[in-house]
């Protein structure tokens, strides 16, 4: 996967492979705490690491995503704190190295186990160096956009000073013609 990926900027790879049971992530708010044969022993709110993924016993393929993907550490509070419930943040703490979110869950059509194997990781590999073709050609296109119009905008203001331009002249000009200089009427 580090090869397919490469490191992001911490030196951890971009693209990686973990078992859904073990990948854990904070989650915020009213737990309970049971004993051996289910009684509730009590509630507590706080945040706890709990399994991320609903799914169990399948391989789960995530990508890295930067800390300014998830907004301002502000805004990170603002937007997932649980302010009925004793102000707990529900997603945990702020990323401030990024996280992995998921990009696919490895199961068959039919939703059963996969096996995973290097035939499975060169083709998540290729639909991977796909997408990011995709993006980088879709980002292109909408900075190419963007450039068009700002050349275009700019080509428009051109065109309106030089009709100011235009304007003003023809305006001097005439003034200056015979039939704006009137001779000074002296009335008896």
């Amino acid at each position: 996967m580090l090869r397919m990926g490469g490191r992001n900027r911490f030196g951890d790879p971009n693209l990686r492979v973990v078992w859904s049971n073990s990948r854990l992530g904070w989650i915020g708010g009213k737990h309970e705490d049971r004993d051996d044969e289910g009684n509730l022993i009590r509630e507590v709110l706080t945040i706890r690491r709990m399994p991320k993924y609903p799914v169990e016993d399948r391989w789960i393929v995530e990508q890295w995503k930067p800390p300014e993907f998830y907004g301002s550490p502000e805004a990170w509070f603002r937007k997932t704190t649980e302010f009925d419930e004793g102000n707990i943040p529900q997603l945990g703490p702020y990323p401030h190295r990024g996280d992995y979110q998921l990009v696919s869950t490895l199961e068959t059509a039919a939703g059963e186990f996969e096996q995973l194997s290097v035939e499975l990781l060169e083709d998540i590999a290729t639909a991977f160096r796909i997408k990011e073709e995709l993006r980088l050609k879709r980002e292109a296109s909408e900075l190419a956009d963007q450039q068009a119009f700002r050349d275009e905008k700019s080509a428009i203001e051109k065109q309106k000073q030089k009709q100011i331009a235009d304007d003003e002249e023809w305006a001097k000009n005439e003034m200056r013609s015979p039939l704006f200089i009137q001779p000074a009427v002296t009335v008896l």
